[in-house]
């Protein structure tokens, strides 16, 4: 799966994934793992009921990871990945000109 929506009450975000061709998402429960830091001595984790984590499944090796997440302000609004990809190291408060 390279697209996914996601829904938190009204609000509705998509996903795409663009880099790498062959990584692609899937959810899971929200759970602590047991390779997670220990919580503080006398915490417990909160139930996280009906909440999904979202996953990207990546091939070995190094890759570079792109997504891009879009906002649904309106029934038309519409996202088609068109977005250039700016690299980290440019990231500006308005990369909208890339």
């Amino acid at each position: 799966m390279r697209d996914l929506d996601l829904r938190l009450g009204t609000k509705e975000v998509v996903a795409l994934l663009l880099s790498p061709p062959a990584a692609s998402f899937h959810t899971e429960r929200a759970l602590r793992r047991p390779t997670d830091s220990p919580l503080p001595s006398g915490s417990a984790d909160m139930e996280n009921v009906g909440v999904r984590v979202l996953v990207i499944d990546l091939p070995s090796g190094n890759s570079t990871v792109s997504v891009l997440f879009c906002p649904l302000w309106t029934d038309s609004t519409t996202c088609d990945g068109s977005l250039g990809v700016v690299p980290m190291e440019d990231w500006e408060w308005d990369s909208s000109a890339a």
